[in-house]
């Protein structure tokens, strides 16, 4: 409701205050909630075959940015800005529909019993159940950061947090920088289909490779990885629209084959299903976070330099840091003797 709501409450929009929170505030609300919550509810479903459920459920992502360009390029010469905005609100009203069948089964649900207390809590039941130590982690476990005492949570959030800055900056500017290297707005807003082409490539990929266990996870990831900077550091240079289309295809490959492996490697972890709220919920609010700051960064870098350049070669830069922060966890794997599996 938000997410539909918040677009189409833009379409009213006369300020930029009154657009920003439409868009921020209630679009951007509804949308995160959307999507985490039901990666979490993967969870509660799927654990063996959990990459490929989780590939059909990212898949339609993908889909909608195929068609999400050229048709918003019509709708916006049809219609104006107002009136796209208002048919893409009335569109995602269509999300409260997939909200509601959503439910989760009784074979997930867990009944809980109370831990046995020992003899000297049966004695004195509030000895020290007010002490600032006993307080503090009441706190953690009720806020859910306890998950940050995990290593490996910290080395995976950090790398998809770099790794999410590319991912969200390349989809806000990939048209615009289309457009600076002189491609015609019809053919700049096909680049999104590019985009969407190669995010199933990749995703279908990476999901088949982590299912099938042909190579490890932290190898396909860094393969990944690398075409993401290689591709990064090409962008601003490459001037028409076949060089853009396929670049643009391998880099979404790149992105969303490290993306795939990220959220299988966090499934992964070693906590209980129920705490996976608390560590897709972490992850999310770090990502989003690090998406805020490299947004403003990119786009002060283009008001300073007057190109997209640094834009993208800091993408490259990001994506070279996740790419270190994967080799920092297998050589953590390697040194503790887990291996990679």
């Amino acid at each position: 409701m938000l997410y539909g709501l918040g677009l189409t409450l833009a379409s009213a929009a006369n300020s930029v205050i009154l657009l920003g929170v439409s868009l921020i505030v209630m679009a951007g609300l509804g949308a995160g909630c959307v999507y985490e919550t039901c990666r979490v509810e993967l969870v509660f479903h799927f654990h063996d075959k959990f990459p490929l459920a989780y590939l059909l459920l990212t898949i339609g992502g993908p889909v909608g940015m195929m068609v999400y360009g050229p048709l918003t390029q019509v709708l916006l010469d049809t219609y104006g800005w107002r009136g796209t905005m208002l048919i893409l609100g009335g569109v995602s009203f269509h999300v409260v529909i997939c909200g509601l069948l959503i439910r989760r089964g009784k074979h997930s649900l867990k009944d809980y019993n109370k831990v046995p207390l020992d003899d000297d809590e049966v004695k004195h039941p509030n000895r020290g159940a007010y002490s600032p130590v006993n307080c503090f982690h009441k706190l953690l476990m009720f806020a859910g950061l306890d998950v940050f005492r995990n290593v490996e949570f910290l080395i995976l959030s950090c790398a998809r947090m770099f790794i999410n800055i590319g991912h969200a900056g390349v989809i806000i500017y990939m048209v615009p920088n289309g457009l600076s290297l002189g491609l015609n707005t019809t053919e700049a807003s096909f680049l999104t289909s590019a985009w969407g082409f190669g995010s199933i490539i990749g995703l279908s990929l990476s999901a088949f490779i982590t299912q099938r266990k042909f190579i490890s996870n932290h190898l396909t990831a860094g393969i990944s990885g690398l075409i993401s900077v290689i591709c990064f550091a090409a962008s601003p240079f490459l001037t028409t629209v076949t060089c853009q289309f396929l670049n643009l295809t391998l880099l979404s490959v790149g992105t969303e084959g490290v993306a795939q492996v990220l959220a299988v490697n966090t499934r992964n972890l070693p906590f209980s299903d129920d705490q996976q709220f608390n560590v897709v919920g972490w992850q999310c609010f770090l990502v989003g976070m690090s998406c805020t700051i490299g947004d403003i960064i990119a786009g002060w870098l283009y008001d300073a330099t007057g190109s997209f350049q640094a834009t993208f070669f800091m993408f490259c830069g990001t994506s070279v840091v996740t790419c270190v922060c994967l080799l920092v966890d297998l050589i953590r794997l390697r040194f503790i003797g887990h291996g990679d599996e």
